[in-house]
């Protein structure tokens, strides 16, 4: 309503559906999230939780916490899906 004639037959998309989980790690994360806020997470949780395993897989490669082998780690992951 408040975009009318502005906005019609525009289409946005999302990176993250709740209820249409694509990887094995996803459903725990779900069930998780909602049993402690009592409500589905959004897109930007799922983009945090994506953002802390990339960098935890990231520190156990490195075998290290030296700032200088976990980015190397990082730079060198590919096709990271759980």
């Amino acid at each position: 309503e408040i975009g009318g004639e502005a906005v019609e037959g525009s289409h946005f998309s999302t990176h993250f559906d709740a209820t249409a989980v694509t990887t094995k790690s996803a459903p725990k994360f779900v069930e998780d999230f909602e049993k402690k806020y009592n409500r589905s997470p959004s897109a930007f949780a799922a983009l945090g939780f994506d953002a802390y395993n990339l960098v935890l897989d990231a520190i156990k490669r490195a075998g290290s916490a030296d700032p200088k082998a976990i980015r190397d780690a990082l730079a060198a992951t590919k096709n990271q899906q759980e």
